[in-house]
């Protein structure tokens, strides 16, 4: 079967993300980096250096979310795995964290399913990651997109993808400055009223 790409990168790639406080996030694909004999992409959010193999699978040399110190010649970490089944683990970053003890990091594919966006019904896998006391990070990949949503600390909403221009392909629509509603400049504060503290609140 044909590899579904999950995660497109090129140069010149155009990203907007939107979070759930209505702040619009803008970057671009402007550089790379040939390593151990692999191009690898600066996507500046999150997964910083990486590349895709032959498998559509997500490798990093950055390191995100566990962090640890750099070597000489760094290793690659699998991010994403293109044909990852729901609840299936695979190891991500070790030797990160041995001062509290914690060695080792995971992903898990939480979310595989087919979801309508920019205008087509598209393959969406999502990965969760974390280690043995904490979890990190959610994202999902979309078909043809690449990051479409990532979540921190599970609950919080890091953003949701707005626009894109991928291939020179365009996707959503750019939001600029002079799109966003003002914000108000004005404030007042009245007493509250019925006032159960009477006579002070």
């Amino acid at each position: 079967p044909q590899k579904i790409d999950y995660f497109p990168l090129s140069i010149g790639n155009e990203y907007q993300f939107v979070d759930e406080y209505s702040n619009y996030l803008f970057f671009k694909i402007e550089k790379d980096t040939v390593l151990n004999g692999h191009t690898y992409y600066y996507y500046p959010h999150e997964f910083y250096y990486c590349r895709t193999d032959s498998l559509g699978n997500l490798y990093s040399i950055s390191r995100p979310f566990f962090g640890g110190k750099p070597t000489a010649k760094p290793d690659e970490y699998l991010l994403f795995k293109a044909d990852a089944q729901v609840n299936e683990i695979w190891k991500v970053a070790w030797d990160y964290s041995p001062v509290i003890g914690i060695d080792t990091g995971y992903a898990q594919c939480i979310y595989a399913d087919t979801g309508y966006i920019f205008g087509k019904y598209r393959k969406i896998k999502g990965v969760k990651i974390f280690d043995a006391s904490y979890e990190y990070y959610i994202f999902f990949l979309a078909e043809d997109l690449g990051l479409v949503e990532d979540r921190y600390d599970i609950l919080y909403t890091g953003g949701k993808l707005n626009y894109a221009k991928i291939n020179n392909v365009i996707y959503g629509k750019l939001v600029g400055v002079n799109d966003k509603i003002p914000a108000t400049l004005s404030y007042s504060l009245s007493q509250n009223y019925p006032n159960p503290f009477n006579p002070n609140t």
